[in-house]
Formats: structure tokens, C-alpha cells, sequence
């Protein structure tokens, strides 16, 4: 056997098992992780592989694989309460032959007989994986299909996907914010040789610029007062003989790009404080919801570093490019759900399609992710109507349309994309309008209660107060 089909058999042996398995890195990087373990998080497998361990849990002090890993020790048949159900947990380091650690295994199996039979269940649905001779092409086309969507646009894309992801050249993703720039990366990443290994994400306008190089390139003891005893290793430590995805990198303050323009020359770095360079086998995805080229003339973008960059360039449609998708977003969100919620709602009104298709989702697959929740958090039916709907998302609709030659109750094909606007100004101005109109009718029936109007209005409090500043409703 090789790796890969060596791979594919541990991974089947895995998911057919009745307990909960996970296994880490030395650095706690999730390597493999089964159905029903993934099932007990409500995420995929492959969403989790690559992250931290940390990070799988809502507490991450929950999680007690990074103290193996330090200690060395067997933590065996302990009782821990997950979910306010009796769990049996048993972790286990792993070493080499050198006595070194490497890694490590977390076991759960259940006291609940219920809560067992019910991830078997799922876990028993699954198709039977393929032959290992087809392993390879036949996950490729798994993991593409992450992708939502049967539009050109995105059809296209997914084939442009096919064709680089076994390269290693730089990948720059682009897209107006909430469009899936993260979903297109991880598919490029598991979809390429490189899936076995880790899946660092880096979000480069989060992280205060006085760190950002330390976290990327790490640091060695003494570098700075308060640094580690031992150290740090950076996020392109952690990315090693993986993937490195930089979100956000327009937003990259100058002096960083001259420093990752050499990582992407020399494909080494230099961790703060020390003297000595070291190679990493990296590939790097970068993403951006702003226009480089416009930075690179106001300066604050280097030009050499976009063209190292802009090696492969991907571009993810908005939403509203790409209508005749919205109804498989639709139903994905509402399997989710119902899953993450325990609901079991089977249909939407056909007229809500209508308001999705006629809405300009400026928030993109993000924003109709939100609506979707907050639909599914006051439910209490089996289909999804208008009065389930916040209140800012059907009054932009319908007062939009009262512009228009369209009688509102006018049906929308969901499967033709609408017409290009040329009049970008007239129509920016409309909606302006119509949201003020709506904010002032949220205001007015919630008595002037700011927490009522933006329950409503279906955005949080911190939103309303921006939109009352931007108004002059304050």
C-alpha cells in the first residue's frame, strides 16, 4: 500500500467505529478525526481537520489533548460530562521510535445508549467510501463539491479548482465579504496533495500589527519582554508541509508585506529574535474583499508583492450574480439547521423565495446564513414564511419594487439572474431610503425600544446604533 491508500483505510476504519476519535499533531493540529466525533460538534470531518484542537470546543479548556501532549501521560476511562450526557474519555500520546512524542489519540465512547445509537445511526448512513485505487480522483471531486453551486460562474470555477489544486503556486482569492472566500480555500487545500496536511488560517486585519509578525513567523525565547520560556512557533511553523491561508491581506500593514514578499522569494522565515533562517514547505492562499490594484496606487499595497501573490486568481461571485444558486443555499442552511436546532422544518413559503430572489444580499451567503438562523431561532412550524422573516429584509423588497413597472405579487424565477442596473446611483439612493423608512417604522413600533427595533429589524444592537448615526437618527 502507500500513504494515501493507507490513509483511506485508517480513515474507513475510523468512521465505522462507535466511539468518538480524534488524533493530533506534536502541535495539537488536528491530522484525522471520524464522523462521530465530528457529529458530536454538528461540523464535517474535513471542516475540522487542520484547525487546533482548542478550537473544536466552545471552551477551549475543555479540551485536555495539549496537557497529554506536555505530560506524556495516559489519561485513561475518565467520566466527563458532554452535553449533559456521560461520556467515557480516554487520551493517549503517541511516540516514536526515539521515544519522542508526536502526536495524540482521544477516545469517547458513551454511557448513554440513546446518544451512542444515535451517532451510529449517522455515522451507518454514510456512503461506503471508494476503492483506494480511485481514492485520489475520487476525493478531489468530494471536496470541490464543498462548493455550492450549478451557476456558470461557479461551474467554472470548481473546474479551474480541478486543474491547480495538485500545484503549489499562490493562490489569491477574491470577493466581496461573506461570499465563501474561506469554503473556496479549504476546498482548493483538500483537494490538493497537501490534504493531509495542516490548514492554517490567519486573519490578517484581526490580529494588531505590533503582533502580526510574531504570529506569523513566531519567536524565539527572550525575543521581547513577556515571550514564552522556549519560544513560539509561528503560523507558518504550524503550516508546514501544509497550507497557509492569509484572509484579509489587504489589509497587511506595508512593513509585513516586504517580509512575507521574501517568504514567498527564499520560502523561508525568520522567527522574531533570532539570527538563523529556516525553510518551510508552505503553500500559501491569500484572500481580499478589496481591489489590490487600487491600494497599490494609493500606496499601501506593494506591487511586487501582488504579482507573487496573483500567481492564480479565483473570483467568487456575489450572491446576487449568482440567483439561480440561492435555492441550493437555501436548502443546505435549512438541513443545518434543523440538524444544529433539533427542528425538523420541511418547506418554505413559495413568496419568501420570492423576497430572497428580489433582495440584493449585500452581506452576501453570510448575511442569508444570519437570516436563516434567526429564522430558525423563532420557528415554530414547518414552514418558513414572510412573518418568520426580519421585518428590514421584506420592506426592502417590497418598497423597492413599488419603483418598478413589476406588480409586487409578481412572481420571480429563481433559476434566470437578474438584470445588470445601470442606473447604480438611482438604485444605491433607493435603498438608502428604504432602509431609513424601515428603521424609523422598527423604532416607532417597538415604542422607541433601540434592543426591541433591532430584534426586528433582524441586526444586532451595535448595527442599529451605526445605522442611526449614519441617518442622523440618533
Amino acid at each position: 500500500m502507500d500513504i494515501s491508500e493507507i490513509s483511506e483505510l485508517l480513515r474507513t476504519l475510523m468512521d465505522i467505529a462507535c466511539e468518538g476519535i480524534i488524533v493530533v499533531d506534536k502541535k495539537g493540529i488536528i491530522t484525522m478525526v471520524n464522523r462521530v466525533y465530528a457529529d458530536l460538534f454538528g461540523k464535517e470531518p474535513a471542516e475540522m481537520i487542520g484547525s487546533h484542537v482548542s478550537d473544536a470546543y466552545l471552551d477551549p479548556k475543555l479540551s485536555r489533548l495539549p496537557m497529554v501532549l506536555k505530560s506524556g501521560k495516559n489519561e485513561v476511562g475518565r467520566s466527563f460530562n458532554f452535553q449533559g450526557k456521560q461520556v467515557i474519555v480516554s487520551r493517549v500520546p503517541i511516540f516514536d521510535r526515539d521515544g519522542n512524542i508526536i502526536g495524540a489519540v482521544g477516545k469517547m465512547m458513551f454511557k448513554d445508549l440513546a446518544m451512542l445509537d444515535e451517532l451510529v445511526q449517522k455515522a451507518s448512513s454514510i456512503k461506503r467510501p471508494p476503492q483506494p485505487s480511485q481514492y485520489k480522483t475520487a476525493s478531489i471531486k468530494d471536496d470541490i463539491e464543498q462548493i455550492i453551486g450549478q451557476s456558470e460562474q461557479i461551474l467554472l470555477l470548481k473546474e479551474t479548482v480541478r486543474k491547480i489544486a495538485n500545484r503549489n503556486s499562490t493562490v489569491l482569492i477574491l470577493g466581496e465579504s461573506g461570499t465563501g472566500k474561506e469554503v473556496l480555500a479549504r476546498a482548493v487545500h483538500m483537494s490538493s496533495n497537501r490534504r493531509f496536511g495542516p490548514f492554517v488560517k490567519v486573519n490578517c486585519a484581526a490580529i494588531p500589527e505590533s503582533l502580526l509578525e510574531s504570529e506569523l513567523f513566531g519567536y524565539v525565547e527572550g525575543a521581547f519582554t513577556g515571550a514564552k520560556k522556549g519560544g513560539q512557533a509561528g503560523k507558518f511553523d504550524l503550516a508546514d508541509k501544509g497550507t497557509i491561508f492569509l484572509d484579509e491581506i489587504g489589509d497587511m500593514p506595508v512593513a509585513m508585506q516586504a517580509k512575507l514578499l521574501r517568504v514567498l522569494q527564499e520560502k523561508e522565515i525568520e522567527p522574531l529574535g533570532s539570527a538563523q533562517s529556516k525553510k518551510v514547505d508552505v503553500r500559501i492562499l491569500a484572500a481580499t474583499n478589496l481591489n489590490l490594484e487600487k491600494l497599490i496606487i494609493d500606496g499601501k499595497f506593494r506591487e511586487d508583492l501582488y504579482y507573487r501573490l496573483n500567481v492564480i486568481n479565483l473570483h467568487l461571485p456575489p450572491l446576487r450574480e449568482r440567483i439561480m444558486d440561492l435555492g441550493l443555499f437555501v436548502d443546505y442552511f435549512m438541513h443545518k439547521f434543523n440538524r444544529e436546532f433539533g427542528l425538523n422544518v420541511t418547506g418554505i413559503h413559495p413568496e419568501v423565495m420570492d423576497i430572497f430572489a428580489g433582495y440584493s444580499w449585500p452581506g452576501n451567503i453570510r448575511e442569508l446564513e444570519n437570516v436563516m438562523e434567526r429564522v430558525f431561532n423563532i420557528i415554530d412550524a414547518k414552514v418558513i414564511t414572510v412573518n418568520h422573516l426580519p421585518l428590514y429584509l421584506v420592506s426592502s423588497v417590497r418598497n423597492s419594487r413599488s419603483y418598478t413597472d413589476t406588480p409586487p405579487d409578481a412572481p420571480l424565477n429563481l433559476h434566470q439572474s437578474f438584470p445588470r442596473d445601470t442606473t447604480a446611483n438611482t438604485l444605491f439612493n433607493i435603498v438608502e431610503k428604504t432602509e431609513k423608512e424601515t428603521i424609523v417604522k422598527a423604532l416607532t413600533l417597538s415604542g422607541g425600544n433601540k434592543v426591541a427595533a433591532a430584534h426586528l429589524l433582524g441586526i444586532s444592537r451595535q448595527g442599529l446604533y451605526k445605522k442611526l448615526d449614519k441617518y442622523g437618527l440618533t
